[in-house]
């Protein structure tokens, strides 16, 4: 609680609109790609990492960091080699069930399309390439899209309400050229939605 507490008394922070992307609160942050929280608040206490503050969010809930920013402060691997699938931080395809994504080969066809960030890498064991997922690439995922289960871990509101909504600000889902690819949203066409759900809550 005490390191709470210092964030608004010792650090100063960059007002951030309530819909500006690739802002994430620390608790989020640290959910997302394992980076403790007290790494992140050193982190910003040593000036390596920006701190923003939503003005319409009170406490500590109101301070947020750059997700991009909070990936770079994960161990790196070893220096010039790509992970093998053991060392990786998430197997694609489970990547994409996580965030509600299950339709056959609709997360790994983002990939391959070159819209989600990912290495190939080959199964230590079956020596079969896959598709892995390091902290920076999920952070980029995150930063650029979503998808209702995503929205209803931050909201805490039930997913048929997020998506009712979704359907009444006619958002459409993201079809790259046209493919089907599952409920993902470009983040910043929720946005929207976001705020007439915040406006109800």
């Amino acid at each position: 609680m005490k390191q709470r507490a210092g964030l608004g008394q010792c650090w100063m922070a960059v007002q951030v609109d309530g819909d500006a992307p690739g802002w994430e609160t620390i608790l989020l942050a640290q959910r997302r790609l394992g980076v403790s929280v007290g790494s992140i608040i050193a982190a910003v206490k040593d000036g390596t990492l920006r701190l923003g503050k939503r003005a319409d969010v009170f406490g500590y809930h109101g301070f947020v960091v750059q997700i991009t920013e909070v990936a770079q402060l994960r161990e790196p691997t070893q220096s010039g080699v790509a992970p093998t699938a053991r060392e990786g931080e998430w197997n694609a395809a489970a990547f994409g069930r996580s965030v509600g994504i299950r339709g056959n080969g609709a997360f790994l066809a983002l990939i391959e399309g070159g819209h989600v960030p990912a290495i190939k890498v080959l199964h230590p064991v079956t020596k079969r390439p896959q598709w892995r997922m390091r902290g920076e690439d999920v952070a980029a995922y995150h930063a650029t899209f979503t998808t209702p289960t995503v929205l209803a871990a931050e909201t805490g509101m039930h997913r048929n309400t997020i998506i009712a909504a979704i359907s009444a600000h006619s958002v459409t889902p993201f079809r790259p050229g046209g493919l089907e690819v599952g409920p993902v949203y470009l983040r910043e066409d929720i946005q929207p939605v976001l705020r007439a759900l915040s406006g109800k809550s």
